[in-house]
């Protein structure tokens, strides 16, 4: 399996790329490019998968620590479902 291609992942307007709408780019490749006609549902799209390799962090960091804290000091279920989170992001 691949590895995603690494962030910071931005948000690049038409007159910046190909024309096509908003689209998502890490330097200077496209990694995605927003289509749909809801002008304000594709920036809130792309604002999310622009976040998506910080989410990513932020996620593994939050379950690794959590393994030292006691089952009274997180939610109930955390855990699980920052792990399963992480499973999809990474295909797993």
């Amino acid at each position: 399996m691949s590895k995603h291609t690494p962030g910071p992942w931005e948000i690049a307007h038409p007159h910046q790329t190909t024309g096509w709408g908003l689209c998502i780019r890490s330097s200077s490749r496209i990694l995605a490019r927003m289509v749909g006609r809801d002008q304000d549902q594709k920036k809130a799209d792309a604002r999310l998968m622009a976040a998506a390799p910080d989410l990513l962090s932020v996620c593994k960091e939050l379950a690794d620590s959590a393994a030292y804290w006691s089952e009274y000091d997180v939610p109930v279920g955390i855990v699980d479902r920052l792990n399963a989170a992480i499973a999809k992001a990474e295909g797993i």
